[in-house]
């Protein structure tokens, strides 16, 4: 859970310190789809007790400045629903039914990876 913190932290970072005009509208599009999965892992597992998929919630889309801190928060709540889980705890996965926490773990980790490595 700590790397995945870490690498929410190294992310949001370089955000908030990457000047606008390199937020290519390409780089924002990418920033919103992680900062949306994001949302959806945190409330598919805050919401895994459900007998249904949840009502996946819409991130709003802020302005360009504002990249860096949404995703830092929207980080911060993934890592607090999925701090209280076992791996094997069954949760709600975007498009994907029930799924392990660990499984939402490193889709996350992933995804972050490669936002990483696109900007």
């Amino acid at each position: 859970m700590e790397k995945l913190a870490a690498e929410i932290r190294r992310v949001s970072g370089r955000l908030r310190s990457m000047p606008l005009a390199r937020l290519t509208d390409d780089r924002v599009s990418a920033v919103r789809r992680v900062i949306q999965l994001l949302a959806e892992l945190a409330q598919g597992a805050e919401e895994r007790a459900a007998d249904r998929p949840p009502r996946w919630r819409t991130v709003p889309a802020l302005g360009r400045h504002a990249l860096g801190d949404q995703l830092a928060v929207v980080g911060h709540d993934l890592v607090a629903a999925l701090r209280e889980l076992r791996p094997s705890d069954q949760v709600w996965l975007p498009a994907a039914g029930r799924g392990p926490a660990a499984e939402a773990l490193a889709l996350a980790r992933d995804r972050l990876r490669e936002l990483k490595l696109m900007l």
